[in-house]
């Protein structure tokens, strides 16, 4: 079977993009493949605390929250109500599925996926 890749690095260079693939490792081996830059996307619904920091790549979906001092690393998937609590370390290449909730001070580790509903609890390491 004769698989093609349809990316252009010449093409519109100046864009800034993101990789919306839920797989965390399938989204990873892409960014490392693009040469172009990326943007954080942040639904407007989403509340974002000022201190909160969020990594290039990120997508922060429908009504998630992230509260006060928050890091989220690169090319995750916060998804629609979402929790990220305060303090909370959420590093590269993470997706949490609808209504996952994240506790102050819990770590995230890479590439780790949330299910639906799922908790992870105050200072918590996953």
């Amino acid at each position: 079977m004769h698989t093609s890749n349809p990316y252009n690095e010449s093409y519109e260079k100046e864009a800034e993009l993101i990789i919306g693939i839920g797989n965390n490792e399938v989204r990873k081996r892409i960014v490392g493949e693009v040469k172009h830059r990326f943007t954080t996307v942040i639904h407007p619904t989403a509340y974002v605390a000022r201190s909160a920091e969020i990594g290039e790549g990120t997508v922060v979906l429908a009504n998630a929250v992230i509260q006060a001092d928050a890091k989220i690393g690169k090319h995750c998937i916060i998804n629609a109500n979402g929790t990220v609590d305060h303090d909370a370390i959420v590093d590269d290449y993470v997706c949490t599925y609808p209504a996952a909730y994240i506790a102050g001070f819990a770590h995230i580790t890479e590439g780790q996926t949330l299910e639906p509903g799922q908790m992870v609890w105050k200072s918590e390491v996953f």
